[in-house]
């Protein structure tokens, strides 16, 4: 066991301990109280915004249009980062709900192109989640992206849309840890770097669309070469779907920027009323 998994799994059975021997803590802000399982209603309530569409400036060639709920900070981020690094599982339902709000809008946006018309059925929607390392599944012990998406697809299928979850696509080598690369050094990361299963071809072949989802979006890397990968077997992409996005747009509007000296420097650069201003973090 790596030094990195090592601390990663001390973290998660601290946590783990803290939970039998401590009241409960909300994994967005650390307010102490009994009525803080899996958060606070105040934290959680921001999963709860409205879906936007939002992408990123400049925006990856194939890009599908794109829709998220929240920003990735404050509460947000902390819940993203307590459910897939500290193993807090029961998040999995707040967030997939998020998640499912967005892939519903992504499907409305685009209802005339997979809708057969009034009257008839819906086709069968494929969402394709974004395929996580196999060092990342090691190191945490599962897949946490593949049980989100799978967690929205639930919420999806109750409220009555055919749709189904398909992990269509794999990494065909091995990529860089992108944490500290700016949007060019993302871009050139993965290019080429996902493929798609030779056994779901027939499966994406034969549904009436497809989308994309994953947790969280920063510069539009993964999901723009995800789409690629689908569009070489010749699968159309109608959208894709996040739970957040790191930068803020207004009113709806696509209205986030990165430079790869900023994202280099882990600074945010937010697009507010057309004017772009640089928070240091």
């Amino acid at each position: 066991m790596d030094r990195r998994t090592w601390l990663r799994e001390s973290r998660r059975a601290g946590v783990a301990l803290l939970d039998l021997v401590w009241p409960a803590a909300c994994p967005g802000c650390g307010t102490l109280g009994a009525d803080t399982a899996p958060a606070c209603s105040a934290c959680l309530s921001v999963l709860t915004a409205r879906p936007s569409p939002t992408a990123p400036l400049p925006s990856p060639p194939l890009l599908p249009p794109l829709w998220t709920v929240t920003d990735y900070d404050g509460p947000t981020r902390a819940l993203l980062v307590a459910y897939k690094e500290e193993g807090r599982h029961r998040l999995a339902r707040p967030l997939g709900a998020a998640l499912a709000a967005a892939l519903g809008a992504a499907l409305d946006a685009q209802r005339p192109q997979h809708r057969g018309g009034s009257g008839r059925s819906e086709p069968r929607v494929l969402v394709v989640p974004m395929p996580s390392s196999a060092t990342a599944r090691r190191a945490r012990g599962a897949d946490p992206t593949w049980h989100l998406v799978a967690t929205a697809v639930r919420h999806l299928r109750a409220g009555g849309t055919p749709v189904r979850v398909l992990p269509a696509l794999r990494q065909s080598r091995a990529v860089a840890d992108q944490a500290e690369l700016s949007a060019r050094g993302r871009a050139a990361n993965l290019r080429g770097a996902l493929e798609v299963r030779s056994g779901a071809v027939p499966l994406l072949a034969g549904a009436g669309a497809v989308v994309l989802a994953d947790d969280i979006v920063t510069t539009g890397a993964t999901l723009a070469e995800a789409a690629r990968a689908l569009v070489a077997v010749g699968v159309a992409v109608r959208g894709a779907a996040v739970v957040a996005a790191t930068q803020r747009w207004a009113s709806g509007r696509c209205c986030t920027a990165e430079t790869d000296v900023d994202h280099a420097a882990g600074r945010d650069l937010w697009c507010v009323l057309g004017r772009i201003t640089l928070p240091v973090r």
